[in-house]
């Protein structure tokens, strides 16, 4: 990447607190109790809707996830030195990708459909950011 420790450091900053973010996001879906589905003392409507709730936090973990491993990946890489390069193609990631996505393995985001001669490019990476 040609950075040098100080962009480390920002770069490290940077993703910690978006696992922190994660990390406090769970702890505050973890703090809500799953709701009691009993039919006898709430109504039809009311079990449909804290279904539909409890299908939504779930959702909303398997979410995070892939995210949270993206974020552990690039922070094992800045450890061992690899931070900051392509791991498909060993080119460098421009800076603006990383500032934009610091998680991110891949030098160019994915080819459009309209772009056939870009199918060699990186897969796509997603963000929260």
């Amino acid at each position: 990447m040609g950075a040098g420790a100080p962009h480390l450091k920002v770069r490290r900053r940077q993703l910690l607190a978006l696992r922190d973010q994660i990390v406090a996001d769970d702890a505050a879906e973890a703090d809500r109790a799953p709701a009691t589905l009993d039919q006898e003392s709430v109504g039809r409507l009311l079990r449909i809707d804290a279904m539909q709730v409890q299908a939504m936090a779930l959702a909303v973990q398997r979410h995070r996830q892939p995210e949270r491993n993206r974020i552990y990946t690039a922070l094992s890489r800045i450890d061992s030195g690899d931070y900051g390069w392509c791991v498909r193609c060993g080119d460098d990631i421009a800076a603006k990708r990383l500032d934009h996505i610091p998680a991110t393995t891949c030098a160019s985001p994915a080819p459009r459909k309209a772009e056939p001669e870009r199918k060699a490019a990186c897969r796509p990476e997603r963000s929260s950011i």
